[in-house]
């Protein structure tokens, strides 16, 4: 037949197809060399996007234990009141959690007034003063701000990127294995056409 030959072969299966896209033949197509280059390219950059997230969790974490230790070296307790309600989610057998997050306001040393979330006691109305510790900056620093939150926030922050980063590479390479496969599809179609009219003659 003529050149159009090259396109008129059987699909490949698709337990073979990762074999099929690497090993040398000469019925391989310019979209399978395509396909190839893109998960080779997929498979580069997620390979690497590993050490990346590692060197950037540890950066995430060294500045997290810099804050944390900076905000206690400081740390002063001051009133801070209520300005509105937190109510504990209900449970099957009550309130899931005593404590619960409430807005609420406080001076810092230097006399300047902040607003924010501080922890009290479930269904605490409004206008009720609380105790709570507040850093340098007049930050608020949760009773649970321990050097545990420096572990916890550098794994959720990797896990997330590395994440994204997988789901953008394996979303990429299917568009484009999507786009390969119709232009598979319509040179297979191109190639029987020109098959049954040669046929014909």
């Amino acid at each position: 037949m003529n050149g159009s030959s090259s396109t008129l072969h059987r699909p490949v299966p698709e337990r073979r197809r990762w074999t099929w896209l690497f090993r040398p033949n000469p019925l391989r197509r310019r979209t399978d060399k395509v396909q190839a280059a893109v998960l080779a390219l997929c498979a580069l950059v997620a390979a690497a996007a590993v050490p990346l997230v590692t060197l950037l969790a540890l950066h995430v974490h060294r500045t997290t234990a810099e804050d944390l230790h900076a905000a206690r070296q400081g740390a002063t307790q001051t009133t801070a009141t209520t300005t509105g309600v937190g109510r504990s989610p209900l449970g099957s057998s009550g309130p899931i959690s005593t404590t619960v997050t409430v807005p609420a306001r406080w001076t810092t040393t230097t006399g300047d007034l902040r607003t924010g979330m501080i922890q009290a006691p479930a269904d605490t109305p409004p206008g009720t003063d609380e105790q709570i510790t507040i850093g340098t900056d007049g930050r608020y620093l949760p009773k649970g701000a321990t050097q545990g939150s420096t572990v916890v926030i550098p794994i959720v922050f990797g896990v997330t990127i590395l994440a994204v980063a997988l789901l953008t590479c394996t979303l990429i390479y299917g568009a484009i294995t999507g786009l390969l496969e119709r232009r598979r599809a319509a040179a297979w179609g191109s190639a029987w056409e020109e098959f049954a009219r040669t046929s014909t003659t």
